[in-house]
């Protein structure tokens, strides 16, 4: 059974930058001054735009795979259609215009239905991350019927973290203080830095 979240981030100081919080939650919001801020932000526009132009008008470019089990392999298929009452995880996969791999996203199945999860990774054409988003919808939290749990971590091209956001609202997008919630389905997550070391942990993804 995967262990309720929380992150501890260990960064090197740049000059330039604010002091960064020693531990990093999933509710923290930080902001660097790196000079580098602007670019990357602008970067996950460029990126998350032409993602969300996939999304809305040619779903055809997005490739599908899926996991069956915690430690099986993650396959690739034509749809989602005949998809088994019960797996692990489901991904999709958008390629740039000149085949790079600029976006994943995992929506690991709650089998329960109590909760709706998903972590999307954001690459440059090096297969530098640029930005990480873990998104939550669930039930049970005790502060509203239903919360949406939004945070975005974005990197520069040396993988420092120059910005982390953290937004939740209820089912009607008001926000609402976290404090009073109980949230039952903040599982560990890890992070990869490259493409590579996103490959790595995933090698189907590269048959």
């Amino acid at each position: 059974m995967r262990n309720y979240l929380f992150i501890v981030l260990t960064f090197l100081s740049i000059s330039g930058c604010s002091q960064k919080p020693s531990e990093i939650l999933e509710e923290t919001n930080y902001e660097s001054k790196s000079p580098t801020l602007e670019i990357v932000l602008k970067s996950y526009e460029v990126s998350s735009n032409f993602v969300e132009n996939i999304y809305k008008n040619d779903k055809s470019k997005i490739e599908l795979y899926i996991q069956l089990e915690e430690n099986g392999t993650i396959e690739k298929v034509p749809n989602f259609n005949e998809t088994p009452e019960s797996y692990f995880s489901a991904y999709n996969l958008i390629r740039d215009e000149d085949g790079n791999i600029i976006y994943i996203a995992e929506f690991p199945m709650s089998e329960s239905e109590d909760y709706n999860l998903s972590y999307k990774n954001y690459f440059d054409k090096k297969g530098n991350i640029i930005a990480f988003e873990r998104r939550c919808n669930s039930f049970n939290s005790g502060c509203a019927e239903i919360i949406r749990e939004e945070s975005i971590y974005f990197y520069d091209a040396s993988h420092l973290l120059v910005k982390k956001t953290y937004k939740i609202t209820d089912g009607d997008n008001k926000e609402i203080d976290y404090k009073n919630c109980v949230f039952n389905y903040r599982f560990k997550y890890k992070q990869r830095m490259t493409l590579n070391e996103y490959m790595k942990k995933n090698k189907p993804y590269t048959k």
